[in-house]
Parts: C-alpha cells; structure tokens; sequence
C-alpha cells in the first residue's frame, strides 16, 4: 500500500529544534540530583531520570525520521515540550516525600506520563501512516505503557529504600525500546516489516542529533552566566578565570571531537545509500542510540563539575570539604584556589571519559572504525581522578583541560593526513621532514553550494550568541527605565550587528573550512568575553575592568567581521574594510566617553555610536547577493527559536529546590502558551513566505535583494530578537519573585518593570512580525490585532499577581490571533501563500546518491 515517508533532504521541523533544546535542558537538571544528593540515593535518581529522558527523546526523534511531519505531530511536540518543562521544574523535588496533590512526586510522575504518552501518540501516527512500521509501532506503546507505570511506582517509593530493582526495569526497557527499528522475527508477530531498514528523513535525523549534541556542549557556558551576574572581576583570580576558560575551552573541544564524525553518519543512514548492508545500518542505529546517551550523560556530568568547581573557587559555596586534604599544597598552590570537591572531580573528569567513549562508540559502530585515540583519551581522563584528588581547582582543571586539548590535536592532527592521503599527498609527505608534514593551510574560502545547509559549527557560534543576548537583558533589570531600556537596545544592536556580518559570511562561503572558520573562532572567544562583561560594564562612571574587557571584546568581534570582508573579496573589499575598522574604533570611542563622562553628553555620544554600527552594518553588507536564501533564512529562523526556548527555560531553570505549587505550574503553562503563540505566528508561514521571496529575487538587480535583506533580516529581526530578549527578562524575573514567594493562591504582584517588559517584548515581537508581512506585500491582521490589545493591556499588569497578569497578556495576545485565524478569509489567506510556496519554489531535487562507503 501507499506510504508516506519523509524526504531524506527535508530540513528538520523549528518544533522539533524547540524539543531538542528543552530535552538538554532537563538532562542539565537530573544531573543536579547527583552534586545535589552526593550519595548512592542521588546516584540512582540522577541515573534514573536520564535513562527515562532519554529514551522519551530517542522515541519522538525515531517516530519523525520516518514519516513526515503534519499537525497532529506538531501538537505532540509541542505537549512534549511543555512536558519535558514540568519535569524539569520538578525533577529536584521528584524523590521528596512530601503530602499534598501537587508535590513534587506527583508532579514528577504526572508530567513523566504526559512525555511518554506523547511519544505513545507519535508512534501510532507513525503505524497508521507507513503500515510497514505496525509492528515496531505496537512494541513501543506496550513499552510505554510499562515505563509509565514503572516511573509512578518508582517516585512514590523514592524514599522506602527498595527502588534500585526500579532502575533494572528502566534500563531493560531503555534496551528494548531503543532497539525498535531493529526488524525483530516475523513470526514474533512483532517488528518492521520494512525489507532494507532506513531512516527516511537521514538529514533531519541527523540534524536532531546534533543540534542536542551542540546544546550539551554549551551546557558549560551556563556558569558564565554565574560569573557574569557576579562581575568579571570577582571570580578569584586567577583560579575562577581558570575555571571559566576551562569551561569555554571543553565546550568547544568536546564540539570539534565531534563534529567528523557527523557526515560520514549521515551518509551511512541515508537510505539511497545501497551499498552498505543492513547489519551495518542496524549497527548504525545502536551506535546512534547508546553512543550518544553516553555523551549526553558525559556532557551534563562535566557541565555540573565545573559549574561546582567554579561556585567553591568564587566563595559561593561555603563547605570546603576537601581543604584538610588539600592542605599539604596550599603553600606551593595557594594561588589556584582550594583543593577541588571530590564530587565535582569525579564529574569532570567521569564526564569527560564518558563523552570520549560515547564518542568512539558512535565512531565503531557509525563508520565503522574503532577509534583508539578517544579510548585512551577516555582511560587517561579518568586515571587523572586519584591523582588529582585533593588539588588545588586550578591545577585539576589546568590538567584536564591540557588532556582534552592534546586528544583534539591528534585527532585534528590525523585528519590532516587523512586528507592529504585522500588527495594523493601521502607519499609526499613521508619524503618531508618530520616538522614539515603539516599539509599547507587554505589560503582562501571555500565557496558555498548555492543551497548549502547550516552546519553544526555555525549552530555552535548562534548558541554562543544567544549566551551574549541574554546577558544584554540584565541590563534592563540593573537600570530600570527609560534609559536603561535605550541604553540595553544599543548595546543588543551593537552585538546584533556583529553576528549578522558572520552570518552574511558564512552565506557566501564555507564557515567550517579555511580562514572563515579560523575568523570565527576567534569571534567565539570575542562574543563570550561580551557576554561575561556586559553586566558589569555599565554600572559605574569609572574605567572599570568590565568596560575595559567589554570594549575589547567587541573590537575583536568587529574587526574580525571586517575581517571577513577581505577573506571574501580581496582588495576588491579594501575600502569597506577600512570603513568598518573605522566605524569599529568610533563606536568603541563612543562607548567609553559616554560612559566616563556622562551627564548630558552621554545620550549624544550613544546615539552616536549606534550612527557608526549602522554605517559599518551597511557598509558590510553592500554589494553582497544572497548565495543561499534557505541558508539565510534558516540562520535567522534557528537565532528565533533560540530566543524563545531560553525564555521557556529560565522559568524552569528557576523553581530548582522551590516547593511545587499552583502557582508554579500555572506560571510555566502560561509562558508555555505565549512562546507557542510567537512560535506559531512566526513559524507557520511567515519564515517560509520570506525565503520563497528572497529566492524569487536571486535573479533580479541587486540593489531589490539587497533591498529587501537588510529591511527583512538585518533590521525586522532586531526588533524581533529584541522583544524575546525583553519578554524573556521579564519571565525570568518574575519566575524567581515566585519561586522566593510563592504566595497563594495567585502569587507576587508585578513591579513596573516587570509588566513593561513582558507587555513591551511581546508587543515589539508581533509589530514586528507585521511590519515583515507589509514588507512581503501581504495582509497581517493577525499580528496587528495581537501587538494592539498586548501594549493595551499594559497599564492592568503592574500591581497585578503574577498568575492573573500573564494571563491576561495570553489572553490580549492569542484570542485576537485565533479569532482571526479561524475565519474563512484568514484561512483562505494561509491557504493562498503555502499553495503560492509550494508552487514557485523548485522542489528539492533528490541529489545524487551517495558514493558507496568502502567495504571495510
């Protein structure tokens, strides 16, 4: 019979990229239960929750790699979204006993059932829709069910001592689960009936595996946020820094270890790929699953050690349980800080191991290669526990760093001669001197493909942006008013425009090769330092540590996209080179004169450096053509979403160890309503209608492309990142006045900046998302009707509860926006533009298959 499968060139869903990031986020909470309990009971929680988490995910990735996505899923993801929050919110108080409906068991178990319910839903969308797929459909839903029952059982029994037998269960049903698309025996009744297994969608499987893995990695970078609140300079030098460069550096090395390994994966589980046999690609898909359960493990592991290390090192942490252990070296070491807590070693380093071995696993099993290198990387990293038991922070952190970065050098090192074998060097080379075998560096871009996809490096570099404009948005909060908004704009704008040069680069030419990649870099340690001090920059008229870092930091990053300019063009770029440097000095000028002198010089001198942003922007972008509208748009699409689930998850992240009550739930399914309300308004047509526009200009003059870009892409979406940074602020704050006073039954009142930020964000983001429809010559009432009655509503929110006052925000936002959408001309009118999409933009061509992989 007829079946519908996804296309393996179909670009993964923004819903399930909203999924993707929510699900490390939880995994970054169970690992809490672990440095939280620090004994065999947390042990087994943590493990416990991980292994559950785990295989919802993997169940909901599997289910849309097969079949294609339609409404029904979407509405899945999004109920597992909200889901995968609750848990999050409850996960530390989930082995509590405590009486009550909604304690924290409870909570627990009821959000764990609504996860794996959804998952249950999927895979039965999945038998009805490819009937080749009934068996494996009817395994997973008796599973679920049996994993349903087995997480109640398990947290209304936390504390009775008898629940390790509960951890077997899941464990057996995370092997039988996870193996679903293994073709069991037919005559089990049970299984695929698919004669030569596949993933369909090869590219959005792969896509949802990498964009999870890209989230563990930065998982690191949560502690600069710690730094960053407590000023730049308060971090216990030099051992604090040490700390935070660590965590900045094991971010991207444990990125780089894996980012080879990706494209020969998903050369092996595309399914026009005939040559490999089908033991290969089930041994694909055990690699998939259990290598990468290991490194998600790994990387929530090490992002809690060092988080822990961190907080002990800046005196946040009071109990130094290792300083009569240490004592021995606090004279040769006093300088590195206390000795390291037993528990935040064994993270780190265990971590480490484990991300390496879940790594060489994926490499045995995916390109079927045992890796040696990771191996013993992972042996060496875990041997350096009883040696560094009782150091000082800094040295123990020092030395596992030095480890990891050796184990990428000679990973990096062999594939710099595996390409050079591949390209017929290899002789040459071992004619060389030793010291001269280094193949030569390119010396210009590579060009990109007229389509070519987003990599996973450039996802690494958005992620490390988002970090940055979420510390822009404490600006508001440390200077409430007028002035403090204006000013937290500018400085938004000014990080806005550096990431939009990159992303301009990377359009035209490859940003994972060459001298674009190495530009990158050094914006990757740019935009982090940015982020670092941006907090602290602005507090005090005085030239303080935080402004002297900020300032440079942005003239790293500035110089560096003018710096991309001449890796493109040449000396054709001279002069625009030249113009932007300019313009780079000027607003750093600027900055710190408005500053130091302030009084009323200083709002003449912002606006004056936001004058020489705008002419270095228009300077970087003229005479530039859009290589790949698909490339740009999904950038922008991705920085969105972004946006929107760091919203969602800093009111999670902030009922940690909080009592769960009504008000708690109420708050996070009202912020759940309102992203999904942005979500959809941006995502259902808008975003597609604008990258069919951009294509259908990729032939007429250059000054309409342009044109249209920067209005679209450079300007709108400021004003759209702007509103999430405000509206997230604004949830973020009034989460913790919650999570501190909880009052019943409908929580704190709302300050005025508090209101102002919610009602204001969501109301820029929908004017804005109005203003790109009348750019794109089409009819928005929706968003206009929605962006109205929110800035309405604004004066009813101060002074209000906190639970009332979101709900009347959702209410002035969704009922205009479904009233609206539910009739017959708004209809007509959705209609009219996907059909419009669909119809002008060429189809996907199915590329050619790909090179059959040698035997061996």
């Amino acid at each position: 019979p007829p079946t519908r499968v996804r296309d393996p060139d179909e670009k993964s869903d923004p819903v399930e990229l909203l999924l993707d990031i929510t699900f490390v986020s939880l995994l970054n909470q169970a690992s809490g239960l672990l440095l939280h309990d620090g004994a065999a009971a947390g042990t087994l929680h943590a493990v416990t929750v991980l292994l559950v988490t785990v295989l919802f995910w993997q169940m909901a990735a599997g289910a849309t790699g097969i079949v294609p996505l339609d409404g029904v899923l979407r509405a899945l993801y999004l109920a597992n979204t909200g889901a995968f929050l609750l848990m999050a919110g409850s996960v530390h108080e989930a082995f509590t006993p405590a009486p009550g409906l909604l304690h924290g068991p409870v909570l627990f178990a009821g959000a764990t059932t609504v996860a794996g319910l959804c998952a249950l839903g999927m895979w039965i969308h999945v038998g009805r829709a490819d009937r080749r797929w009934r068996g494996n459909a009817g395994l997973v839903v008796a599973l679920m069910l049996t994993m349903t029952g087995f997480t109640w059982v398990a947290v209304l029994h936390a504390r009775s001592g008898e629940n390790s037998w509960f951890l077997i269960g899941y464990a057996i049903a995370m092997v039988l689960c996870s193996n679903t698309a293994i073709p069991y025996p037919r005559r089990v009744g049970i299984g695929s009936r698919v004669d030569h297994w596949a993933i369909h969608g090869a590219r959005a499987y792969r896509e949802r595996y990498t964009t999870a893995y890209i989230v563990g990695c930065c998982l690191c970078l949560e502690l600069l946020e710690i730094a960053a609140q407590r000023g730049i300079g308060g971090a216990g030098l030099p051992a604090g820094m040490l700390v935070l460069f660590a965590a900045f550096a094991v971010s991207c090395l444990m990125y780089w270890l894996y980012e080879p390994l990706v494209d020969p994966a998903r050369h092996v589980v595309d399914p026009r790929n005939v040559a490999l046999s089908q033991m290969r690609k089930m041994a694909h898909s055990l690699g998939d699953v259990y290598g990468h359960m290991l490194m998600f493990c790994g990387l929530v592991l090490a992002a809690g050690g060092l988080r822990t290390a961190f907080t002990q090192t800046a005196g946040l942490d009071g109990d130094h349980r290792e300083a009569a252990a240490g004592a021995a070296f606090g004279a040769a070491f006093g300088r590195w800080g206390p000795a390291i807590d037993s528990t935040a070693l064994a993270c780190v380093s265990g971590g480490i191991a484990m991300c390496l071995l879940g790594q060489a696993l994926f490499s045995a099993l995916t390109v079927w290669r045992p890796d040696a290198l990771r191996i013993c990387g992972a042996v060496g990293v875990a041997a350096m526990f009883p040696l560094l038991h009782g150091r000082p922070v800094g040295l123990a952190v020092a030395v596992l760093l030095a480890l990891v970065a050796g184990v990428y050098g000679l990973d990096h090192r062999r594939q710099a001669i595996r390409t050079a074998a591949d390209s017929g060097m290899r002789a040459l080379s071992k004619l060389l001197p030793h010291h001269h075998r280094r193949p030569a560096r390119d010396r210009q871009p590579h060009a990109a493909e007229p389509q070519h996809a987003v990599s996973g490096f450039e996802l690494f570099f958005d992620f490390m942006t988002a970090f940055t404009f979420s510390q822009v948005g404490s600006l508001l909060l440390r200077r409430p008013g007028t002035g403090g908004a204006v000013r937290a704009l500018l400085v938004l704008a000014a990080v806005y425009c550096c990431w939009t040069a990159f992303c301009a680069a990377a359009n035209a030419g490859r940003a994972d090769h060459g001298p674009l990649r190495r530009l990158h870099v050094a914006a990757l340690f740019g935009l982090v330092l940015l982020g670092l001090a941006t907090p602290g920059a602005f507090t005090n008229s005085r030239l303080s540590v935080p402004l002297v870092v900020f300032l440079a930091a942005y003239l790293l990053v500035r110089l560096g996209s003018a710096a991309t300019l001449h890796s493109l063009d040449g000396a054709g770029a001279k002069r625009r080179v030249l113009l932007s440097a300019a313009c780079a000095l000027g607003t750093a000028g600027c900055l710190a004169a408005a500053v130091l002198l302030g009084g009323p010089a200083a709002p003449v001198l912002w606006i004056g450096a936001a004058g020489f942003e705008a002419v270095a922007v228009t300077a970087a972008a003229r005479k530039r053509r859009t290589a790949a509208a698909g490339h740009l748009s999904e950038r922008f699409a991705f920085l969105v979403i972004l946006g929107l689930d760091m919203s969602l998850n800093g009111v999670g992240t902030r009922f940690a160890d909080t009592p769960i009550g009504p008000v708690l739930i109420a708050v996070t399914g009202i912020a759940l309503a309102i992203c999904v309300l942005m979500w959809w308004l941006y995502f259902d047509t808008l975003t597609h209608y604008a990258e069919h526009h951009l294509h259908r200009l990729h032939h007429a003059e250059a000054h309409v492309q342009h044109r249209f870009r920067h209005l679209h892409y450079d300007g709108l979406h400021l004003a759209v990142v702007a509103g999430i940074v405000a509206f997230g602020v604004g949830l973020r704050s009034i989460a913790e006045d919650v999570a501190r006073d909880a009052q019943p039954p409908w929580g704190p009142r709302l300050s005025a900046v508090q209101a102002s930020a919610v009602a204001l964000g969501l109301a820029a983001y929908l004017a804005a998302s109005c203003a790109m429809w009348i750019g794109l010559r089409r009819r928005a009432m929706t968003p206009w009707l929605s962006a109205a009655a929110t800035a309405g509503v604004l004066p009813l929110l101060a002074g209000l509860p906190a639970v009332p006052a979101l709900a009347v925000l959702a209410g002035a936002a969704a009922v205009p926006a479904v009233a609206h959408a539910v009739t017959p001309a708004s209809r007509a009118h959705r209609r009219a533009v996907h059909a419009e999409v669909r119809g002008a933009l060429p189809a996907t061509a199915p590329g050619p298959a790909p090179t059959p992989a040698p035997a061996g």
